[in-house]
């Protein structure tokens, strides 16, 4: 229920925030990660408005922001207002605020937290919600977040979203999922779209929509290929999501069994391998030719002043030997990191005080290779 007719009277004693076990695990479990790093950021988003704020009066099963309530945007600001405020509370900063979540996917007929958004209902929040909030955080003293867009469940939905977003006036930055349309053509379309303000990848879990016990090695594989999309198509930022039943989680990086040891997975060393450097690299374009069934997309390199990492995959069953890559000046060091059906992000390669501008690599039968290079 809502706590009164007035947003800018908050009764905070009518907002119950220890009920939600999944939210009080939520803070619980970030004040572990703060622990851990104190300087981590929060990215907070928003499954659903209130029920009293919605067109059929629940959180589950799609509907949308009833804006015929009085004071409607406000009272969903309120409502935002006095989660950030808990959170404050229990000495949790939010950073980053996405005011929805895949708006839009269908989702009248599922059970889980859900709302729809046109893209002109989604400006009018943005520029409603959003300011309201960004006013009475900041007479409070509150950090105000950086608002980022709604996280579309298909990345050739976000660009529609663009305009009317920046026409707001409140977003700093575009999202998306990536469970449908993932192609590096269509992240080049999206990012073109985003501009400078940039487009991130904000949840995926692999192994999607492979079934419900896919082969480990083609999910973590999978998982790499969905990194390549998102670079090679101009993504700025790439968040992985790890969601799954604890006894089978074949798109987590642990398995987690109940009352048994947690186990690493394919995807964990994927992960681990392709993510190495990546926060002090920048992508570099990079293409591989003349090799069976490898596409564009099986590679993305990045780079900085004295070192590059080329990371491919090999979705060929069969070796792929002696391919040659160049590189744009003589290099000192090479390192090869391979992760196979026997392989766990294992170094198979090194050599040192090489000086020459190409290397001849051996890529595994349906494996993940990082070729790491110093100059």
């Amino acid at each position: 229920m809502n706590d009164n007719t007035d947003p800018n009277n908050t009764d905070f004693s009518k907002f119950n925030f220890t009920s939600n076990s999944n939210l009080v695990d939520q803070v619980t479990a970030l004040k572990k990660a703060q622990l851990i790093n104190p300087g981590i950021k929060v990215w907070a988003i928003v499954l659903s408005p209130p029920k009293y704020l919605k067109t059929n009066n629940s959180v589950n099963n799609g509907g949308t922001l009833n804006a015929s309530i009085t004071n409607a945007y406000s009272e969903f600001g309120e409502f935002l207002y006095a989660h950030i405020k808990n959170l404050k509370d229990n000495g949790i900063t939010v950073n980053y605020l996405s005011l929805m979540n895949e708006p839009d996917y269908p989702s009248s007929a599922v059970p889980y937290e859900s709302a729809e958004f046109t893209t002109a209902q989604a400006q009018s929040a943005y520029t409603n919600t959003a300011g309201w909030l960004k006013t009475k955080l900041q007479s409070l003293s509150i950090p105000v977040p950086v608002f980022a867009s709604p996280d579309c469940i298909d990345v050739t939905h976000t660009g529609s979203y663009v305009s009317a977003l920046n026409a707001s006036g409140n977003v700093s930055l575009f999202t998306t999922h990536q469970y449908s349309g993932s192609s590096a053509a269509n992240f080049a379309t999206a990012s073109s779209a985003a501009g400078a303000n940039g487009l991130y990848m904000t949840e995926w879990h692999a192994g999607f929509g492979m079934g419900t016990t896919p082969d480990e090695l083609t999910a973590a594989l999978d998982l790499v290929n969905k990194f390549h999309d998102a670079f090679r198509g101009g993504s700025k930022g790439w968040l992985y999501f790890e969601w799954g039943d604890p006894e089978t989680n074949f798109g987590g990086l642990l398995y987690t069994p109940w009352g048994a040891p947690a186990v690493r997975k394919k995807n964990y060393y994927v992960f681990q391998q392709y993510t190495a450097n990546l926060l002090n690299e920048n992508y570099i374009p990079t293409t591989l030719t003349g090799i069976t069934n490898f596409g564009a997309d099986n590679v993305s390199a990045f780079t900085t002043s004295n070192k590059a990492d080329i990371n491919v995959v090999n979705w060929n069953t069969d070796a792929q030997n002696r391919v040659r890559l160049y590189f744009g000046g003589n290099i000192s060091t090479i390192r090869i990191y391979r992760t196979s059906a026997t392989e766990n992000n294992q170094l198979v390669w090194s050599q040192d005080n090489v000086n020459q501008n190409y290397y001849d690599v051996d890529y595994a039968g349906k494996s993940f290779t990082t070729v790491r290079v110093t100059w």
